[in-house]
């Protein structure tokens, strides 16, 4: 029996079959006829073959139908990948892998879910589209820097079910099991930032080097952009939006931390945190009107946070600022917490922002943690404005003040509100 929603589903099955047909004849539009795998026409008929199966298979109740397609479909694909594996430019399985999916993103259609096989399409086209673009950030990529992220995922899988989920300490503030997951969580996080630094490349533009190096260290982007702006001058202003950029990142990035370890957090910070990053927007563009922003500079120097050490370094912070907070809470009450989220945050942003998020979730007040996060913020955004006066003298620390003054100021008054 038909159902209702067959033939939109055949529709939007033939829609994405021809979609990914359509990417795949242009890739590889310099073959000769005949030398394709498939086309434009072939995929959009791979997409409608897996949307038939899929109802046939509901029409007579039987999952077997649209399984024994599929396999038939795959031997076939295999068949003709063999035959064509004899000439040796022709090795890749890119093209046979995309239509194995067509034909499961036809049958999603047809089966009631075709947003999730739209966006699963989506998803396929830009890896297909990017390929070149994709092997030369492979390229860029260093072999420790490999076997560093691999270290480490050895680390999260071997050893973090072997340790402790209880406190270790008399404050009850240290659970060894908790410590490693934050250290991965925060290390992981600034990977994709330094990847992305690395990836890009030196000339790709000081807002996107700041903006993506503000995902792995805000601070690295500072200090490398002020050391710029004392040699060149000339850049200062550019340099100065670079450094704003980074800072817009870094408030969203502590709201990410603090919602992975505590999700009551995004009520307090989720509109301070987007305050702060409107006002470094609104700063940048400010600063960049009359000077164009694609100066060749050096990406920052931000340290691999996947290393060994850097890891290990990350714990040791962080433990210390458990035991701290533990301590001064019992001993100074709210306004420790407060002392050590200033002094602390000033070098250091993400051990604060996990203990406290981590203090909240364990049973503390959400309001201490929520103003000894802001502080923390507001102490790091002074400590990279005094960083860039120093560094960078009054040319790159005057605009770079009046950016991140901005953002911090709009932040404030989003928290008061």
């Amino acid at each position: 029996m038909t159902h209702p929603s067959d033939m939109p589903g055949l529709g939007t099955a033939l829609a994405l079959g021809l979609l990914v047909g359509i990417e795949r004849g242009w890739s590889l539009r310099e073959q000769p006829a005949g030398a394709r795998v498939a086309g434009v026409r072939t995929f959009g008929l791979i997409g409608l073959l897996g949307g038939v199966a899929a109802m046939l298979s509901r029409s007579f109740d039987s999952p077997a139908i649209l399984g024994g397609a599929f396999v038939g479909f795959a031997i076939l694909l295999t068949a003709g990948y063999v035959a064509s594996a004899e000439r040796p430019t022709s090795l890749g399985i890119t093209t046979e892998m995309a239509a194995l999916l067509t034909f499961a993103f036809g049958a999603l259609a047809v089966a009631g879910h075709a947003l999730v096989a739209a966006a699963s399409t989506v998803a396929v086209l830009v890896l297909l589209s990017t390929k070149d673009r994709l092997h030369r950030w492979v390229d860029r990529l260093r072999e420790k820097e490999i076997g560093a992220a691999i270290t480490l995922l050895l680390l999260s899988v071997v050893l973090l079910p072997l340790l402790p989920s209880e406190p270790v300490d008399p404050w009850g503030a240290v659970a060894p099991r908790a410590v490693l997951w934050m250290v991965i969580l925060v290390a992981g996080l600034s990977f994709v930032g330094y990847i992305a630094v690395r990836a890009i490349g030196p000339r790709s533009g000081l807002l996107t080097t700041g903006l993506l190096g503000g995902l792995a260290s805000s601070t690295a982007v500072t200090l490398s952009f002020s050391r710029m702006a004392r040699v060149e001058p000339s850049h200062a202003r550019v340099l100065a939006a670079g450094v704003v950029a980074a800072g817009a990142v870094m408030p969203l990035r502590v709201l990410a931390v603090a919602t992975m370890l505590n999700r009551e957090m995004a009520s307090r910070l989720a509109l301070p945190a987007g305050a702060m990053t409107v006002g470094a927007g609104i700063a940048c563009v400010w600063l960049l009107r009359r000077q164009e922003a694609t100066s060749p500079v050096a990406a920052p120097l931000i340290e691999n946070p996947l290393e060994l050490g850097t890891a290990l370094k990350l714990a040791g912070i962080l433990v210390t600022i458990l035991l701290l907070v533990g301590v001064l809470r019992e001993r100074a009450g709210d306004w420790g917490v407060y002392a050590i989220a200033v002094v602390s945050g000033s070098v250091d942003v993400d051990a604060i922002t996990m203990s406290l998020s981590k203090m909240a979730a364990d049973g503390g007040s959400l309001d201490v943690a929520t103003r000894g996060i802001a502080l923390a913020v507001g102490a790091n955004t002074l400590f990279k404005t005094g960083l860039a006066f120093s560094v960078g003298g009054a040319t790159a620390g005057r605009p770079v003040a009046l950016g991140l003054g901005l953002s911090l100021a709009l932040g404030a008054v989003a928290l008061l509100i």
